[in-house]
């Protein structure tokens, strides 16, 4: 399993963790039947997408189906409290993000699993840069501009999120925060969600995942205003970083 898990990691861009119930060991044998592997967010997301991708090399690899289990809510925490109450036996696989294990059980008092005792880890996938990106209706083409207009017109705009305790969620906040912003929060089921209410101008603004960011942001269907990481992304060297204006901003 581990030399696979590291075959599999070169190939994918975000940073997620593959985990699955209980710390039972996976005897010579695995796997022999039917591999259920559960995403916390719906279909279209970024996760959903990469999930697939892993899923089909899983079903090619082991030669057993795969079935994808979307389970989107509580920020992930949903679709993990279902994989910890799975038996421990790795036939209940789920791709987490930073909010299964570092942000959504600090974010709610009383979560129903402790991610990191509940679920074995399994490796690593990768790191993704988000885009903060804006309808084409609103009248800024940099971060700079979105400041400036939101300054102006405190609480008049609305962002939309994966959900509270998402990364898009926070990422937003720590925006707020560091320059004293009034901006709306909406949380969504997920970020596909969310994109489409910004694409009908429902919201004006989000955080968004490179798997719908990217390819929108060169279609001119929205504005990319900058990458929530402190480097430009490869795919795209036409949004500069967050950090070009606002001092020490770097989140991935």
């Amino acid at each position: 399993m581990a030399l696979y898990a590291v075959r599999l990691a070169a190939a994918l861009l975000f940073f997620l963790t593959a985990g699955f119930a209980g710390a039972q060991v996976v005897g010579d044998s695995y796997p022999s039947r039917l591999i259920r592997f559960v995403l916390p967010y719906p279909p279209g997301s970024g996760i959903d997408m990469v999930g697939r991708v892993i899923a089909e090399k899983l079903h090619t690899d082991f030669r057993q189906p795969v079935v994808v289990d979307n389970r989107p809510g509580l920020a992930t925490l949903r679709a993990a409290d279902y994989v910890a109450k799975s038996p421990p036996d790795g036939y209940t696989l789920m791709l987490g993000t930073n909010s299964t294990f570092a942000i959504s059980p600090l974010l709610y008092t009383s979560p129903k699993i402790d991610s990191l005792k509940d679920l074995t880890l399994i490796f690593r996938v990768g790191a993704t840069n988000f885009f903060l990106i804006a309808n084409p209706s609103l009248p800024v083409k940099s971060t700079t501009e979105l400041i400036d207009l939101v300054r102006k017109n405190p609480g008049k705009y609305n962002y939309g999120s994966a959900g509270s305790g998402s990364a898009h969620h926070l990422f937003m906040e720590a925006f707020k925060m560091e320059l004293g912003l009034d901006v709306q929060h909406v949380p969504y089921k997920g970020g596909a969600n969310a994109f489409t209410d910004l694409l009908s101008g429902k919201i004006e603004i989000m955080f968004i995942d490179g798997s719908l960011g990217i390819p929108n942001i060169k279609a001119g269907k929205v504005t990319g205003l900058g990458t929530s990481m402190a480097t430009k992304s490869a795919l795209i060297s036409s949004v500069p970083p967050i950090a070009e204006t606002v001092r020490g901003y770097n989140y991935g």
